[in-house]
């Protein structure tokens, strides 16, 4: 029989009581929410981002101003992750948890794909996670703390013109593997969420019109399961799940929120693809 004592000790498994967590990209949409909710569970937070004035709008939506910590900056600048870490640990005595969120939607055809591009994906996406990881290390060994990262569903759901972006998430997807591996014999528990289509303000900067943002989101929707896309608080409630004690016995996971998408993968409508009449004009065809 399930006794609210045991739903009791369930819940307090949830919390975050003292622990200290660094969210990267926390300035909007999964980010801000998972910062939100890890106070709300007890949890001192550093937010980061490169708008501070949203940062200070999240930190000011906590209410909390000793538990929280502030660090602006390009997450692809080795003094940046650095200063992540250094002030975290000034501040609070302690790292114990390191989310991996920080990142930004690239739209491009392969054929339009420039090596700027792809180099910034690869950089923001998945090498400034290995080395914030790689200087965190020393913290996380300390507390026998945890990593999440959060990935995308393009790694298992293509979607032309999103290579680039995809690409840095399989690889992301790989490093959560290789350091779960690596790491299990020091206690640090490596863990990803895969989210789906979450409704944060990315759409805004992908979408030209706010009629083609909601004729995207419409047409994604129709694509999962639920009939709907997801919310970034149901994504931040994972990530605080796999960052809790909850999830003790979890390590090497990927956790899926995505309404069920990859089940309706190749069911749903044929998505848009480029038109490759400028590349046949340079061959002279």
């Amino acid at each position: 029989m399930y006794t609210r004592f045991k739903y009791l000790e369930t819940m307090e498994r949830l919390r975050l009581d003292g622990r200290v967590a660094i969210i990267t990209g926390s300035s909007s949409g999964i980010g801000e929410e998972t910062a939100l909710l890890f106070a709300k569970r007890g949890a001192r937070v550093t937010l980061h981002g490169r708008d501070e004035k949203k940062l200070a709008d999240v930190e000011r939506r906590i209410n909390q101003p000793d538990k929280t910590l502030i660090v602006a900056g390009d997450i692809t600048e080795a003094a940046v992750r650095q200063k992540l870490v250094d002030a975290t640990v000034e501040k609070f005595g302690r790292l114990d948890i390191l989310v991996n969120n920080a990142g930004f939607g690239h739209f491009s055809f392969i054929k339009d794909l420039t090596e700027e591009a792809f180099d910034h994906c690869l950089n923001a996406l998945l090498k400034a996670p290995v080395f914030l990881c790689q200087a965190a290390l020393p913290h996380l060994i300390q507390s026998k703390g945890n990593i999440v990262n959060v990935s995308s569903g393009l790694t298992v759901a293509p979607s032309p013109g999103m290579f680039a972006y995809a690409t840095a998430k399989v690889g992301m997807e790989y490093f959560m593997k290789a350091a779960s591996l690596e790491f299990h014999e020091i206690g640090i528990r490596v863990n990803t969420v895969t989210p789906g289509v979450i409704e944060t303000p990315i759409f805004d900067k992908f979408c030209p019109s706010e009629e083609m943002k909601t004729q995207l989101l419409n047409q994604n929707a129709k694509q999962t399961l639920l009939g709907r896309n997801g919310q970034p608080q149901e994504v931040a409630e994972a990530i605080a799940f796999l960052a809790s004690d909850a999830a003790s016995f979890m390590t090497a996971a990927d956790v899926f929120i995505d309404g069920g998408r990859r089940a309706f993968y190749h069911s749903g409508e044929k998505a848009p693809m480029p038109n490759y009449d400028d590349v046949m004009l340079k061959t002279g065809h």
